[in-house]
């Protein structure tokens, strides 16, 4: 198995496998170690057995600030769980998340970006969670980052602060994994409907639908039944949170992606009007213009090297 990471998205590179011997010391049974060191900075990933899946701990130590390009060899829904430091993630079209020590999030995506400051150390766990989640009787928590609560802060320093010694390390780390996710749960369901009550956790899943679809038309309708709520809850709820409307937040999120990919010089106008949900480029540069007051292809000309 490989883990790709790139730098800065264009330098690749990849992991090398590093000898048992070689291996950093862990209270948790280590399956296989990987290293490298790249940029003025080290990246080591130890890979744990958590039940029938894959659990990886990353850390960066890196001086000057980077920004990676993490692509995972496990599909479905992951969870990355931040053990120390601080770091930016970005899925491209879906997600931009500041992650701390405290967040726990959820994403689809095989490949992230993650930005790392200057001078800064990173830990944190990734894993595939559809195997964790079988276990808690529950379909499975909303792509989202979370806080964590009082009891789930608690399960992170015993992992962080583990007994020693261990009997049985993967079976200990699963444990404390699974009391995680169910605080997780508790905290995001109600006890009779099972429902999520969190409303920030719904609107930022509201949040999350909307940037998965940006390539196509939207409506309220969709929208509310998937994170389960109201359809008026929902337009009123969301522009109170987000202080502009669904549909302005739509407008914004494909600005936002028109812009990233304008700057792809491969990508031709046409190809972006569609990948932003645009029904023709006319379109597209009515709503652009609309809010830089110059076409797409003057913002590339003024703005792409």
């Amino acid at each position: 198995m490989e883990l790709e990471f790139y730098i800065a998205r264009d330098l690749k590179f990849y992991l090398k496998p590093m000898q048992q011997w070689e291996y950093p010391r862990s209270a948790f049974p280590v399956k296989a170690a990987y290293h490298e060191d790249a940029w003025h900075g080290k990246l080591y990933v130890l890979e744990h057995q958590v039940m029938r899946c894959p659990l990886y701990q990353v850390r960066y130590d890196w001086k000057p600030p980077v920004t990676l390009r993490q692509k995972l060899p496990t599909e479905g829904m992951k969870m990355m769980l931040l053990l120390d430091g601080n770091l930016h993630l970005d899925i491209p079209s879906a997600i931009s998340w500041d992650v701390n020590r405290g967040k726990i999030c959820f994403f689809q995506n095989l490949d992230q970006l993650i930005t790392v400051a200057e001078n800064c150390g990173v830990r944190y766990f990734v894993c595939p969670v559809e195997v964790l989640v079988e276990n808690l009787d529950w379909e499975g928590f909303p792509e989202g980052i979370y806080d964590l609560t009082p009891a789930m802060h608690l399960a992170l320093d015993e992992i962080l602060q583990p007994p020693s010694p261990l009997r049985d390390g993967g079976g200990w780390l699963t444990t404390r994994l699974l009391m995680l996710l169910q605080s997780l749960q508790e905290h995001l369901k109600t006890p009779k409907s099972g429902k999520l009550y969190n409303r920030e956790a719904q609107l930022n899943a509201a949040d999350t639908y909307i940037r998965n679809n940006l390539h196509r038309t939207v409506y309220y309708e969709e929208i509310a039944k998937a994170i389960g709520m109201n359809e008026s809850t929902l337009v009123c709820a969301f522009r109170k949170h987000f202080g502009m409307t669904v549909m302005q937040r739509l407008k914004h999120h494909r600005n936002e992606l028109s812009l990233k990919l304008l700057r792809d010089m491969s990508r031709t106008i046409n190809s972006i009007a569609a990948a932003c949900g645009f029904e023709s480029p006319d379109a597209f540069r009515v709503s652009f213009e609309s809010i830089h007051k110059i076409t797409p292809s003057e913002w590339r000309k003024n703005n792409v090297s």
